[in-house]
């Protein structure tokens, strides 16, 4: 139902007249013929006719007034082209459209949006927004409030994990050593023919190296496959920068993403490779300590809230952070139960309930900033068929109690107030922030 528009002044005709004749003896007392006849009173009932007929054009919208509402809406280059009702229509639905940042649900709507592609759904599954914070430099919220700043977690829809292979004739996985804190060097290319393979689930735009030895007398060589064959990267195709100068020092490789990068299979792992090779044989072969593949996920989001912002709002935009806890129970199992039957179900029932995607008590993955109570773990495994009861578990030497879950996260295990107790001083949960997913480490023991 349209918005009925308000009268902007009521006054007619008579009204005007009357009001006119009554400030007569305050104004013009010697003024005593007021019949229609006398020439003021003439005067008076013209000026109330037009009056009236200003007063009713008031009340009108125009088609100039119009267009110059439309023309602030639009832009001052915005010029009819079609049916005035029609450009109405338009300009309407382009201000339902969401566009402006403002609140965390516009933050959060617009942060899934930014990397809606044509070929594929949006990469981003989940967006949170934390208003008066900075996770950016701050990522474990020690500060507390800071005005002006809005920190959007993104989780991605997809596996985003890095994968690392080195083949000198056989493929070596480097995948878990390079994404730790690796204090063993391990070698790279020592010839031409061998190769660096590096890889995500998503294409990405940069790589991060960290060298125990840098190499020296490398000549590099960096490829993307496009469907049919291996293609070098360039300068001027893709704008690549080498910042490593050839493996001799720390520092990334940064590229455009080619528009022709296909999947391909490397050593069983389908995805979006990289593949490093040397034209030179090195003098010295590079030792390298950490590689760090870098998706471009939160710069598009970034890029695509920018322009959307408050002109005094800071955005951050931030993967989420984890907060790892273990699980440790004694699942009892029913007599004509199978082990393993159970074991797996009640394994997979645990980690679909913290899973970032797909759990939580709705199954749309685990909200962000709620606790984790050890009484929902126990309702959880006690609906496994075949589980008779669940109870903790005891160590093996002391045959002491164990708590169901521990706080086993480096950065957190500190902080004694995460431990949520009863009155009676038990452990009851585990308390997670507002910004803070969970990463459970499940340890089930069946009986």
């Amino acid at each position: 139902m349209p918005i009925e528009l308000p009268n902007l002044d009521d006054r007619t005709y008579d009204n005007l007249v009357q009001e006119a004749l009554s400030m007569i003896p305050t104004y013009a007392p010697e003024w005593t013929n007021h019949n229609p006849s006398d020439p003021g009173i003439t005067l008076i009932e013209l000026f109330a006719y037009l009056t009236e007929m200003l007063l009713y054009r008031q009340n009108r919208i125009t088609d100039d007034n119009l267009r110059m509402f439309l023309k602030l809406l639009n832009g001052p280059s915005w010029e009819q082209t079609r049916d005035l009702r029609e450009e109405v229509e338009l300009a309407v639905l382009g201000v339902r459209q969401r566009y402006r940042a403002v609140t965390c649900e516009d933050f959060e709507e617009l942060a899934k949006e930014a990397d809606a592609r044509k070929e594929a759904d949006s990469r981003i599954a989940r967006a949170h927004c934390v208003p008066k914070r900075n996770l950016e430099s701050d990522p474990l919220d020690q500060s507390g409030e800071s005005p002006g700043h809005i920190s959007v977690i993104i989780v991605p829809g997809i596996a985003i994990a890095p994968q690392i292979f080195f083949f000198d004739g056989t493929y070596t996985d480097y995948t878990q050593t390079t994404q730790v804190n690796n204090e063993t060097p391990l070698a790279l290319n020592s010839a031409p023919e061998h190769f660096l393979y590096l890889g995500l689930t998503t294409t990405f735009r940069s790589v991060e190296f960290r060298f125990g030895t840098p190499g020296t007398n490398y000549q590099l060589k960096i490829e993307y496959f496009n469907g049919l064959e291996w293609v070098e990267m360039t300068v001027e195709r893709h704008s690549l920068t080498e910042q490593t100068s050839n493996w001799n020092e720390n520092g990334l490789i940064q590229f455009n993403i080619p528009d022709n990068w296909e999947q391909i299979d490397i050593n069983g792992t389908t995805g979006y490779w990289l593949r490093v090779s040397t034209e030179t044989n090195p003098s010295q072969v590079a030792q390298v300590l950490r590689i760090q593949i870098q998706h471009n996920l939160k710069q598009v989001v970034k890029n695509y809230l920018e322009p959307r912002r408050l002109l005094t709002t800071a955005v951050h935009v931030v993967e989420p952070r984890y907060v790892k806890i273990r699980v440790q129970l004694t699942v009892v199992m029913k007599q004509d139960a199978p082990e393993a039957e159970v074991q797996s179900k009640a394994f997979k029932t645990l980690q679909d309930f913290f899973d970032p995607l797909k759990g939580g008590t709705e199954g749309k993955g685990w909200p962000f900033g709620r606790n984790v109570y050890i009484s929902e773990i126990y309702e959880l495994l006690d609906s496994v068929s075949g589980v008779d009861y669940v109870k903790k578990t005891q160590e093996v030497e002391t045959q002491e109690e164990l708590d169901e879950v521990q706080l086993i996260d480096e950065l957190a295990s500190g902080e004694s107030e995460r431990l949520i107790r009863n009155v009676n001083g038990e452990l009851i949960g585990i308390q997670i922030k507002s910004h803070e997913l969970v990463e459970a480490e499940i340890d089930l023991i069946v009986e």
